[in-house]
């Protein structure tokens, strides 16, 4: 496609909403899961004041996003999709927010490895979240793992940032 018709023709197409959605998937009807993860995504980066009330706008599209990629058995998509969850339920510190971060954790490690930092990542959110709680001796067992992983799987460059998140 030659330049002048590429930039007739952006991907993805924006709407007049602001949202980033196909334009195709958006006249079908299709569900995809990239068109409800984004929109959760946009809900979840636009810094509202009121985090709790537009936690019901997020969890609808997010909920969406999860079932077309468990339905596609998409393992990357799940993981991103609980992570995305995971993250927004530790901010406004929702009941589910321990086991979605327990879930996110397998989901992790189902797409990207058993010992991967996607995985240990998630492991230092459920440290948080675990010493929040009071539950110190099992927070500091999830830790020294995450720590481990990360030590495994990492270049010298990330190691000290990824550390530095965990501990």
């Amino acid at each position: 496609m030659n330049k002048r018709l590429k930039n007739l023709f952006p991907f993805p197409f924006k709407t007049l909403g602001g949202t980033r959605v196909k334009f195709d998937d958006q006249m079908m009807g299709k569900p995809t899961w990239q068109v409800h993860f984004q929109k959760a995504e946009d809900i979840y980066y636009s810094r509202r004041r009121r985090r709790r009330k537009c936690y019901v706008q997020f969890d609808e599209h997010a909920s969406k996003a999860l079932a077309i990629s468990r339905e596609e058995q998409d393992l990357s998509a799940t993981a991103k999709t609980l992570s995305l969850i995971s993250r927004f339920q530790f901010e406004i510190s929702h009941p589910d927010c321990l086991q979605t971060l327990r879930e996110s954790i397998v989901a992790a490690q189902a797409a990207y490895g058993t010992e991967s930092k996607e995985a240990a990542i998630q492991m230092s959110g459920l440290c948080l979240k675990l010493e929040e709680m009071g539950r110190i001796q099992e927070a500091d067992e999830i830790a020294w793992q995450a720590f481990q992983m990360i030590e495994k799987n990492t270049s010298c460059n990330e190691k000290i940032s990824l550390n530095d998140a965990v501990i």
